[in-house]
Protein backbone atom coordinates (compact mmCIF):
# COMPACT_ATOMS: atom_id res chain seq x y z
CA UNK A 1 0.00 0.00 0.00
CA UNK A 2 1.32 3.55 -0.81
CA UNK A 3 1.77 6.08 1.68
CA UNK A 4 -0.70 9.27 0.97
CA UNK A 5 1.56 12.06 0.30
CA UNK A 6 0.24 14.92 2.20
CA UNK A 7 1.86 18.84 1.83
CA UNK A 8 2.41 21.25 5.02
CA UNK A 9 -0.22 23.57 5.34
CA UNK A 10 1.91 26.39 7.20
CA UNK A 11 5.40 25.89 4.33
CA UNK A 12 5.17 26.65 0.32
CA UNK A 13 5.23 23.54 -1.38
CA UNK A 14 8.40 22.90 -3.64
CA UNK A 15 7.88 20.85 -6.60
CA UNK A 16 11.23 19.29 -8.15
CA UNK A 17 9.57 19.90 -12.10
CA UNK A 18 6.34 20.82 -13.87
CA UNK A 19 5.37 17.50 -13.99
CA UNK A 20 5.33 16.91 -10.56
CA UNK A 21 2.90 20.04 -9.88
CA UNK A 22 0.58 18.69 -12.74
CA UNK A 23 0.01 15.29 -10.74
CA UNK A 24 -0.37 16.85 -7.60
CA UNK A 25 -2.99 19.17 -8.91
CA UNK A 26 -4.89 16.62 -10.72
CA UNK A 27 -4.59 14.62 -7.37
CA UNK A 28 -6.21 17.72 -5.89
CA UNK A 29 -9.03 18.00 -8.54
CA UNK A 30 -9.75 14.50 -8.01
CA UNK A 31 -10.00 14.79 -4.56
CA UNK A 32 -12.49 17.88 -4.21
CA UNK A 33 -14.18 16.54 -7.30
CA UNK A 34 -17.22 14.95 -5.88
CA UNK A 35 -17.10 18.10 -3.51
CA UNK A 36 -17.46 20.15 -6.04
CA UNK A 37 -20.57 18.11 -7.72
CA UNK A 38 -22.34 18.28 -5.18
CA UNK A 39 -22.45 21.71 -4.24
CA UNK A 40 -23.62 22.73 -7.73
CA UNK A 41 -26.13 20.16 -7.54
CA UNK A 42 -27.18 21.25 -4.42
CA UNK A 43 -27.99 24.88 -6.10
CA UNK A 44 -28.80 23.68 -9.46
CA UNK A 45 -31.76 20.98 -8.88
CA UNK A 46 -33.93 23.72 -6.58
CA UNK A 47 -33.21 26.27 -9.09
CA UNK A 48 -34.67 23.74 -11.76
CA UNK A 49 -37.49 23.11 -9.67
CA UNK A 50 -38.42 26.90 -8.90
CA UNK A 51 -38.02 27.72 -12.55
CA UNK A 52 -40.78 24.38 -13.83
CA UNK A 53 -42.90 26.08 -10.93
CA UNK A 54 -42.77 29.43 -11.60
CA UNK A 55 -43.69 28.74 -15.39
CA UNK A 56 -47.07 26.80 -13.71
CA UNK A 57 -47.70 29.65 -11.81
CA UNK A 58 -47.33 32.76 -14.21
CA UNK A 59 -48.45 30.55 -16.95
CA UNK A 60 -51.11 27.85 -16.07
CA UNK A 61 -52.58 29.99 -12.99
CA UNK A 62 -50.90 27.23 -10.26
CA UNK A 63 -51.28 28.67 -6.68
CA UNK A 64 -50.19 27.33 -3.18
CA UNK A 65 -52.44 23.90 -3.51
CA UNK A 66 -51.78 22.46 -7.09
CA UNK A 67 -48.02 23.59 -6.22
CA UNK A 68 -47.89 21.83 -2.99
CA UNK A 69 -49.59 18.65 -4.72
CA UNK A 70 -46.74 18.58 -7.09
CA UNK A 71 -44.12 18.57 -4.66
CA UNK A 72 -45.68 15.50 -2.77
CA UNK A 73 -45.96 13.68 -5.86
CA UNK A 74 -42.53 14.52 -6.69
CA UNK A 75 -41.04 13.12 -3.37
CA UNK A 76 -43.66 10.08 -4.19
CA UNK A 77 -41.79 9.51 -7.14
CA UNK A 78 -39.04 10.05 -5.58
CA UNK A 79 -39.57 7.79 -2.87
CA UNK A 80 -40.49 4.76 -5.50
CA UNK A 81 -36.81 4.93 -7.10
CA UNK A 82 -34.93 5.09 -3.75
CA UNK A 83 -37.15 1.76 -2.53
CA UNK A 84 -38.38 0.02 -5.33
CA UNK A 85 -41.35 -2.49 -5.04
CA UNK A 86 -41.93 -6.05 -6.35
CA UNK A 87 -44.62 -4.95 -8.43
CA UNK A 88 -42.86 -1.63 -10.38
CA UNK A 89 -39.52 -2.31 -12.29
CA UNK A 90 -36.86 -0.07 -10.31
CA UNK A 91 -36.39 3.55 -12.26
CA UNK A 92 -34.07 6.28 -11.71
CA UNK A 93 -34.35 9.75 -12.82
CA UNK A 94 -32.25 9.02 -15.97
CA UNK A 95 -34.48 6.16 -16.95
CA UNK A 96 -37.40 9.37 -16.27
CA UNK A 97 -35.05 11.84 -18.48
CA UNK A 98 -34.94 8.80 -21.36
CA UNK A 99 -38.33 8.31 -21.08
CA UNK A 100 -39.56 11.87 -22.11
CA UNK A 101 -37.09 11.69 -24.78
CA UNK A 102 -38.40 8.50 -26.25
CA UNK A 103 -41.84 8.63 -25.61
CA UNK A 104 -42.16 12.60 -26.54
CA UNK A 105 -38.79 13.89 -28.24
CA UNK A 106 -38.27 15.97 -25.25
CA UNK A 107 -34.04 15.97 -25.22
CA UNK A 108 -33.60 18.02 -21.29
CA UNK A 109 -30.21 18.23 -22.01
CA UNK A 110 -30.39 19.59 -25.73
CA UNK A 111 -33.07 21.94 -24.06
CA UNK A 112 -31.96 23.30 -20.79
CA UNK A 113 -27.95 23.52 -21.39
CA UNK A 114 -26.30 23.83 -18.13
CA UNK A 115 -25.55 26.98 -16.95
CA UNK A 116 -23.30 27.30 -13.87
CA UNK A 117 -23.75 30.33 -12.34
CA UNK A 118 -20.90 30.44 -8.76
CA UNK A 119 -22.60 32.07 -5.79
CA UNK A 120 -20.32 33.62 -3.30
Amino acid sequence: MKAHQTYPKDKPIVFKNYAEFQKAVIKEIEKQEPEIFKRHAEQLIPQAYATVFKVLDMDHGWKAKRLWQLIYELKNLNDLMEHPSPLLPSFSPIDCEREMKEKYGIDFRKEFPIRVEIQK
